[in-house]
């Protein structure tokens, strides 16, 4: 037998250097199949398919209102709503705000300098389409 016994699990096994691919007798049948499987691959890839989704170019988003989509415009604004009241409690300074939190690790020292955090902003796309926005939001 040729190659170098290998002991696994208990049971001793043969390693051997015949791939089953490049066996003459398995070859057959690689190549035989090889044929069907293409011919699925195409099918299966010819089947599917073109959507006619919305999909907008960059920096080009189209605005609807949540009524042309069937959404509830007053669930939109309580959504928005909410995000306003779940603003971050940290100050507005962002060094401050870095010195309280990370600025307590070792080496923590700022890096750089900071901006003072912005107003809050949002944006809600439902479908590809901007159906609300609030604050500053630069699209």
């Amino acid at each position: 037998m040729k190659g170098k016994p290998i002991v696994g699990e208990g049971i001793i096994k043969m390693c051997t250097f015949n791939s089953s691919l490049t066996n003459p007798k398995n070859a057959y049948f690689f190549f035989d199949y090889s044929y069907l499987l293409v011919f699925v691959w195409l099918l299966c890839a010819l089947a599917q398919k073109p959507t006619g989704d919305y999909f907008p170019p960059a920096h080009q988003w189209t605005q609807k209102t949540p009524a042309a989509l069937g959404l509830n415009p007053t669930k939109i604004q309580e959504a928005i709503a909410f995000a306003k009241a779940a603003r971050s409690k940290n100050p507005r300074s962002m060094e401050q705000s870095h010195y309280q939190s990370f600025g307590k690790e070792p080496y923590g020292f700022a890096v750089g300098p900071f901006n003072d955090r912005g107003d809050q902003t949002g944006v809600i796309v439902y479908k590809g389409y901007i159906i609300a926005k609030w604050g500053e939001p630069s699209l």
